[in-house]
């Protein structure tokens, strides 16, 4: 996906401010499902998540 789209424009179209999505971008703050569905409403883009069991996964100290 790419909208072409500054952080300070979607920002404006959230009613948030920059460092706000900044944050969101870079994992540095836990957000709502609900607020994801917003940003993918101004966006334009369909929200399609898949929820998994933390037991079904399995993690290879490697990784």
């Amino acid at each position: 996906m790419s909208k072409k789209m500054t952080q300070s424009k979607l920002a404006e179209l959230m009613g948030c401010n920059q460092e706000y999505i900044s944050k969101i971008e870079n994992g540095l703050v836990n957000t709502t499902v609900e607020y994801l569905i917003h940003i993918a409403n101004v966006l334009e883009q369909d929200l399609n998540c898949n929820f998994i069991q933390k037991s079904d996964v399995y993690w290879n100290e490697s990784n």
